[in-house]
């Protein structure tokens, strides 16, 4: 999933597709979730969405990566607060945060039950942001 300007109930509703949709050919799913420095905080009504989102899929998960892109001291104290957010919060399955994507797709691979290659699935991610950041244009 990648996050972008204001997180939406329509953006909720399409991701809880696309997490249908893999659960339906995956024993479990491993969401790597990328949030662009520009995200802003939801509103009460999508965050509580979120919250129960997370509830119902929490029983097909294998793990998620958070991958807080941006650099500097802001990135730095968000990414820290939202691994203190994540440790708070009990899940069934692990959680991180990361500032690279890389980094995120080596954790995750003790997850996967999938044979394609971290560098592969790096490639096909760098490439749809690279498509979501020309449209946006």
């Amino acid at each position: 999933m990648h996050c972008h300007g204001v997180a939406t109930m329509r953006a909720l509703e399409m991701s809880m597709r696309g997490h249908e949709s893999i659960r339906k050919r995956y024993d479990g799913v491993c969401l790597l979730l990328f949030v662009e420095a520009e995200c802003v905080l939801p509103s009460p009504e999508v965050r509580e969405a979120g919250a129960e989102l997370t509830r119902k899929v929490a029983p097909h998960m294998r793990c998620q990566a958070t991958v807080l892109l941006g650099e500097g001291f802001w990135a730095a104290a968000v990414r820290g607060f939202l691994t203190t957010a994540t440790a708070l919060t009990a899940q069934a399955y692990p959680r991180r945060v990361f500032s690279t994507a890389g980094e995120a797709i080596r954790w995750q691979h003790g997850y996967r039950r999938s044979a394609i290659p971290g560098g592969m699935i790096l490639h096909e991610l760098e490439s749809l942001r690279g498509m979501i950041a020309t449209a946006a244009q």
